[in-house]
């Protein structure tokens, strides 16, 4: 006999049981805390790389309609040829093209970078820039949407509704419109001056 009581040998047995818990336990929330750390590593990489993915289409996507731009910009200008137009429309054209071709040979980074050197550059010219992008697109945004609602405010002053208000103001309405105020011989001009 070994000199130990019952009693004593379910203590130890309880003690001993008590520490492999405690050990598989620390063991069992280290693996858990490790295979979640992998777990949100890889969903983080996932986000990251279908972030730079859809980044990259975009790229790609204004890259090819810098391109549709040159392209009618080139058509435009060999409507006009032999013109100042064209000459100025060639040169556009060229510079939309040539900022396309960069634009799809440059990494995602690269143009963070560039951008973020030409904002601290030039600060007042990149606001500027911003500003007028946002007024772009908000018109874009504005032209793109259907005008089921337009007022008879809009239409007279778009010239949409020529047939009513006066000859003054069907002329300010093809002014606004881009198109020169009809001469009228039924309306005074202002002592005969075209």
């Amino acid at each position: 006999m070994t000199g130990k009581s019952p009693k004593d040998t379910a203590a130890g047995t309880a003690a001993t049981a008590k520490d492999e818990a405690a050990t598989t336990m620390a063991e069992t929330m280290k693996a858990a805390r490790h295979k979640a750390a992998e777990t949100a590593e890889s969903a983080g990489e996932a986000l990251k790389n279908a972030a730079a993915a859809r980044a990259s289409a975009a790229k790609d996507t204004m890259s090819d309609k810098g391109d549709e731009v040159a392209e009618k910009l080139r058509d435009a200008a060999d409507a006009r040829e032999g013109t100042f137009h064209e000459r100025f429309l060639d040169i556009v054209a060229d510079g939309v093209s040539g900022a396309s071709d960069d634009l799809r040979g440059m990494s995602l980074g690269s143009i963070i970078t560039r951008t973020e050197e030409f904002a601290r550059r030039h600060t007042g010219a990149f606001v500027a820039g911003a500003a007028v992008a946002g007024f772009a697109l908000a018109r874009f945004a504005q032209a793109s949407s259907p005008q089921k609602d337009r007022s008879d405010d809009e239409r007279h002053i778009t010239g949409m509704n020529r047939s009513s208000g006066t000859a003054e103001d069907r002329g300010t309405a093809a002014l606004v419109a881009g198109h020169p105020r009809p001469q009228r011989p039924d309306v005074d001009n202002g002592g005969g001056r075209p």
